[in-house]
């Protein structure tokens, strides 16, 4: 695969695209070669975007935040990139990011268990970000 992960958030909300783009530049620093829409995409709005970037990233890392359900594209790509994962049986590869709100407030029911649920202090949430490396190089 091209890339280690692919960074899904609300790129219409200075808050999810600040938090996504965060932990984007913390991930590459670290040596994790990252895809993000808004930087590596020719057409941002594009449903076959989608598909391509499934295709070429390993994981899927979807920042969930107060402001993720506000943009019906997020959730329209979220929902296709669900599919997908399903239907090639890949589900795994998501792994959800849950900043500054409670799980069930933000995260579709059919999205599986397995969440990292930062910390109101999410950017010195070693723990959490530990975990997520650690996935990452699984």
């Amino acid at each position: 695969m091209d890339y280690g992960f692919w960074m899904m958030c609300n790129g219409k909300s200075p808050i999810s695209y600040d938090r996504a783009t965060y932990i984007l530049k913390l991930l590459e620093d670290r040596g994790h070669r990252g895809y993000f829409t808004q930087r590596d995409s020719k057409d941002k709005d594009s449903l076959t975007e989608i598909s391509e970037a499934v295709d070429k990233c390993q994981y899927i890392l979807i920042v969930f935040d107060e402001d993720f359900k506000k943009d019906n594209f997020s959730m329209t790509t979220l929902e296709k990139v669900f599919k997908k994962l399903i239907y090639t049986r890949r589900l795994h590869r998501i792994i959800p990011l849950v900043i500054g709100i409670k799980r069930d407030k933000v995260v579709p029911s059919y999205v599986p268990n397995f969440c990292l649920e930062f910390c109101d202090n999410w950017k010195s949430d070693d723990r959490q970000f530990t975990r997520l490396e650690n996935t990452l190089r699984s």
